[in-house]
């Protein structure tokens, strides 16, 4: 089998492959990573289970349906190659298959990293998983390209060989003494939530355009360290060394200069926005030409007495011969009781020339919430994880959860 074959070849070079860091390349930074990212390369959002994704903007589209995946560090429980072979499913969706090895494990010294190498395929992709043992940490990656075209799979090897495997071999870690890529914040004095809700279209399968509201959240402390979205503890205190050890990353410094936010992250990405005339207190530029406005949390032990509602229905495109559409909603309800409860539907239906067909799923589920920190946390009766959103009131009175207006009366 060819694939099985450049895959051999990967893992027999690999210690051989590093190549010199771009001088373009820049420095970024995952949880107890601090790596380079290779000059053509960007980093995508992060998984809710920690992990970051970093995908290819290449010249000519080399390596188109590339990716590459940064795991949350983990605590070591054994040597690397067992490692391996206990997470094989590690960069794999729920419903697809379990993969098959191609080749044997390799394991290589890599200074003073002792590296551990398998190559998979599931469906139509092929992976290649690397764990590094980090003193008393592991740290995994993956790499994964599309499997249908043997040439193209012997170049997407080629750019992982070029780009990806440097950047692991390179990468230096805080566990071993590295600083941050964020230095320590300098005390900015603002102190509060920002939040701007803004509209954006698009265009759905109908054909329509259609507008969303696109909500942006910052959370801002005076010793200068700012939180982009909900943060996992609410306007307490930020620590900031829990966050880098679970991977969460949406953290920074800020700092006001010129009329302008500069946020710093600790990722190593940068960001500006444009004050308002009277400084931050009039509010800065936001998504989607919104302004992200000071709202007032609310107090801890608010009963909440309300619900946020969803609806979301799409038609098919003119002229495509069918008719029908999706349809989804949802109704989240908050009683002053301390209880919770969630509905939702969805379905679809299509007509044809020669029949038809009609479906559609129901979901309940239920628990109890308090308000702490400027949030409200949700628990479940079976059980789940908890879910924190902000909650607060914008400037009109209006009582926001999350990005969404919390809807009382009929």
């Amino acid at each position: 089998m060819v694939l099985k074959s450049f895959l051999i070849a990967a893992a027999l070079i690999l210690p051989a492959l590093i190549m010199p860091a771009s001088a373009r390349a820049e420095l970024r930074q995952h949880g107890n990573t601090v790596f380079t990212l290779p000059e053509g390369w960007y980093t995508g959002r992060r998984e809710e289970n920690g992990t970051l994704i970093i995908l290819p903007r290449l010249k000519e589209d080399e390596c188109e349906f590339c990716r590459v995946w940064i795991a949350r560090s983990q605590v070591k429980t054994g040597a690397p190659e067992r490692l391996l072979a206990r997470n094989l499913r590690l960069f794999l969706d729920a419903d697809e298959p379990d993969p098959e090895l191609i080749g044997e494990v390799s394991v290589s010294q890599e200074g003073r990293h002792k590296v551990a190498m398998q190559a998979l395929k599931s469906g139509r992709d092929v992976q290649i998983l690397l764990a590094v043992e980090i003193a008393d940490r592991t740290e995994f990656y993956g790499f994964e390209a599309d499997s249908r075209d043997e040439q193209k799979i012997a170049e997407s090897l080629e750019v992982f060989a070029r780009d990806i495997v440097p950047m692991i071999l390179t990468a230096r870690y805080l566990t071993e003494g590295v600083r941050p890529v964020l230095g320590p914040p300098i005390p900015g004095g603002v102190s509060g939530v920002w939040q701007g809700t803004g509209t954006r279209w698009s265009l759905g399968i109908d054909m329509m355009m259609k507008m969303d509201l696109v909500s942006e959240l910052f959370v801002f402390w005076e010793d200068g360290t700012f939180y982009d979205g909900t943060p996992p503890t609410g306007i307490a205190p930020f620590d900031r060394v829990a966050a880098l050890r679970s991977g969460d990353m949406s953290f920074g410094n800020y700092r006001i200069e010129g009329g302008r936010l500069i946020l710093s992250y600790a990722d190593g990405q940068s960001d500006a926005r444009k004050l308002g005339q009277g400084g931050i207190a009039q509010g800065f530029d936001c998504t989607d030409s919104a302004t992200c406005n000071m709202v007032k949390p609310m107090p801890d032990g608010t009963k909440i007495n309300g619900r946020i509602e969803s609806f979301i229905h799409t038609g098919f495109s003119p002229n495509s011969g069918l008719s029908g559409g999706t349809t989804f909603s949802s109704t989240l309800y908050y009683a002053p009781d301390g209880r919770w409860s969630y509905d939702s539907f969805g379905g679809a239906s299509v007509s044809f020339e020669t029949g038809g067909y009609a479906g559609g799923s129901t979901t309940a589920k239920s628990g109890r919430y308090r308000v702490a920190n400027g949030t409200v946390i949700r628990s479940f009766d079976d059980g789940s994880p908890d879910v924190v959103q902000m909650i607060f009131q914008d400037s009109s009175g209006t009582v926001m959860i999350g990005g969404d207006f919390l809807k009382t009366g009929p």
